[in-house]
């Protein structure tokens, strides 16, 4: 029995593109396989068995294939770089074999910062694009925490070595003498081979130290206070008297620092303010006008408490007084206060009524001032009467009073038109004549008056001898207008 042959086939890269597999083995033997096809979506090892075609003198075989992950190149992190120092060479060959180019190609030094460079494998490898993060740094400061004041006499400690951000170098002067008091420049010069300047701190030899605290307040009335420190910052350790803050009483009190013996130190103290609970200081809000834009209820007082409203917002639809109670945020000495706005309705102004006037009499100016105070204009402005009719004249009142709109009617009345028909005398001399007036336009009711010496008072004059008369006629508004017959 023959043994199929076949050259073996892989490994492969995972998500390849992988051969057929072959129907005919190398020493001619044709078949089938199982599985028939390659897959590349996972990694691992998978066994393909061939089967020979009925009717030969063959034996199943079988071929283990390989499906390789993809290979992340691997490099050793180069830098940080110092600025305009040399750069090494970016490696073409990353540590698990991987060979390929570099977008850039070189390393920049330049310019400070941190700079992306993506490395591309050679085609045939079953490797994946990586990168890597390449920083440049500008020169560094090293730095220090602050050595003293130290006491005259007293003993120094070392200089570091080593900055607090990993710079090694040396002093000068190497060593700290606290033998003269005064203030003294060390200076930090970094060993080679390190991206660092030169450094200097001073250091003062105090006679004796004046122990340093943080203000302690104020503090309110009646609140929790803390701990008097037993250290102060600069590290000088004593007691207190009083030995306890009290907040019961408001008020400034003195407390008094003995450092403890041993110490380069002098006494020192505090005055600690216990406040009285402030109360928020606003500005009276309002009155506002119903249904104006109302401003917004302050967060902060005029004394500066922060804080907040109830309710939250003003609402101007409601006329009335209403009440806003502000209540502090903790933490702060504040009490609780209110407010009252007022939101007045919108007031209509009132105005005595005008005319009716006669035709081209002389017009009243129109009032700038309501009979309830409000101010404002006319549109129109003036009051013409050379046409009778009815004119609306419409009053705005002036910004920032809180008034309504409002109008008023003015009649202008037609010019009377008087004409008089009459009858003559029956006879010469006699005194049986009469006249009678009619009107038009004006106002009824009319009043008659006719020329003395007959000072009738009705449309129809009678007893007339031959003679000129003449007639007034006045009209419900006062407007008059003659005839003569």
């Amino acid at each position: 029995q023959v043994t199929p042959l076949f050259a073996q086939i892989g490994p492969l890269c995972q998500n390849s593109t992988p051969p057929d597999l072959p129907a005919t083995s190398q020493n001619g033997i044709t078949g089938t396989w199982n599985p028939a096809t390659i897959s590349t979506a996972v990694a691992g090892t998978f066994t393909f068995n061939f089967t020979p075609d009925a009717g030969q003198c063959a034996t199943g075989t079988s071929m283990d294939i390989t499906i390789d992950d993809q290979v992340a190149p691997l490099f050793a992190q180069i830098g940080p770089l110092c600025q305009n120092s040399t750069p090494p060479d970016l490696p073409a060959t990353s540590q698990n074999g991987i060979t390929g180019t570099w977008n850039p190609a070189t390393i920049n030094t330049a310019v400070a910062g941190t700079f992306t460079y993506n490395f591309t494998p050679d085609a045939g490898q079953c490797a994946t694009e990586t990168s890597m993060d390449i920083t440049i740094d500008l020169q560094v400061t090293p730095l220090f925490a602050q050595i003293g004041p130290l006491c005259q006499n007293s003993t120094p400690p070392g200089l570091p070595a080593t900055s607090q951000n990993g710079i090694t170098g040396t002093w000068n002067p190497p060593a700290i003498s606290t033998a003269v008091a005064g203030t003294f420049t060390f200076n930090f010069t970094p060993d080679a081979g390190q991206c660092a300047t030169g450094t200097s701190i001073d250091i003062t030899i105090d006679l004796q130290v004046t122990p340093l605290f943080a203000q302690i307040g104020p503090l309110c009335q009646n609140s929790t206070p803390p701990d008097l420190p037993a250290t102060s910052q600069n590290g000088i350790t004593g007691t207190w008297n009083p030995p306890a803050i009290s907040t019961a009483v408001a008020g400034t009190f003195t407390f008094n620092f003995t450092p403890d013996a041993g110490q380069c130190a002098t006494g020192t103290s505090i005055d600690i303010t216990i406040d009285l609970q402030v109360t928020p200081l606003f500005a009276q809000i309002g009155p506002l006008c119903q249904n104006s834009t109302p401003p917004d209820l302050p967060a902060t007082s005029q004394n500066g408490i922060t804080g907040t409203w109830n309710p939250p917002a003003i609402n101007t639809a409601v006329a009335g007084p209403f009440t806003f109670t502000f209540t502090p945020d903790d933490g702060q000495c504040g009490t609780t206060t209110t407010m009252i706005i007022v939101i007045d309705e919108k007031v209509t102004p009132l105005f005595d009524p005008i005319g009716p006037l006669c035709l081209n009499a002389v017009a009243p100016v129109l009032p700038s001032t309501s009979l309830n105070g409000i101010t404002g204009t006319w549109n129109p402005a003036t009051i013409g009467t050379n046409t009778p009719g009815t004119f609306t004249f419409t009053f705005t009142p002036d910004a920032g009073l809180c008034a309504n709109e409002t109008s008023m009617q003015i009649v202008i009345s037609d010019e009377l038109i008087v004409t008089i028909t009459h009858t003559d005398p029956t006879t010469p001399g006699g005194n049986d004549g009469t006249a009678t007036a009619t009107v038009t336009g004006g106002t009824p009711p009319y009043t008659y008056l006719w020329d003395d010496p007959l000072a009738q008072t009705t449309a129809t004059a009678t007893g007339l001898a031959a003679g000129t008369y003449t007639v007034t006629v006045t009209d419900a508004n006062g407007c008059q207008g003659t005839a003569t017959v």
